[in-house]
């Protein structure tokens, strides 16, 4: 980030993401509720989408270190699991940002953003199933990088939408889950 106020903006924004939604943010709202003028987000963005890359920056850096930490403090036994655990609480204590990070507008956003280098969250799973498997080929970790990158995706969207949704009972349905896809892959 260029200085802090830049940075308390992109901290508004994901405040405001996660109350609102995104359809509901606004650089003139932003500014008010930092006691600026109506134009003071103009200084720092030239526009919606120039803060919209900066969050997802800020966005997905934090989900990619909390993933690669998971997978760094982790051996082949655990690996899954950690990943897994890490993925569902993320998802689930930044409800509407995740929803936010995976949407086509915002991926739009990330991938017309020249500085943009790639994900960190699906680098630390590439390095997880490296682990796992050190010795299959590209095509194979790919196929199961796929799965259980899908997998943690759609179980975490569909306990947002759960109107019975208990945190404990979920997170062992998705170990659970990553076990049983661990046995297709591993243990075949």
């Amino acid at each position: 980030m260029k200085n802090k106020t830049e940075q308390k903006f992109v901290e508004e924004a994901l405040k405001q993401i996660e109350k609102d939604g995104l359809d509901a943010l606004s650089l003139r709202k932003i500014s008010r509720d930092m006691g600026l003028s109506n134009m003071a987000a103009y200084r720092h963005f030239k526009n919606k989408d120039d803060l919209l890359q900066k969050v997802a920056k800020e966005t997905f850096y934090h989900f990619g270190a909390q993933l690669t930490q998971a997978v760094s403090e982790s051996n082949a036994d655990t690996v899954l699991e950690n990943l897994a655990k890490a993925y569902f609480d993320f998802a689930m204590s930044n409800w509407n940002i995740y929803t936010v990070m995976f949407s086509r507008s915002f991926r739009n956003i990330v991938l017309n953003d020249s500085s943009y280098n790639g994900s960190p969250s699906y680098t630390a799973l590439e390095n997880a199933v490296k682990l796992l498997l050190p010795n299959n080929d590209h095509k194979t970790n790919r196929q199961y990088e796929t799965l259980l990158w899908s997998t943690m995706s759609g179980f975490c969207l569909l306990e947002m939408e759960s109107t019975h949704y208990d945190e404990k009972e979920a997170k062992r349905r998705l170990i659970e889950i990553i076990q049983h896809l661990k046995r297709c892959f591993v243990d075949k």
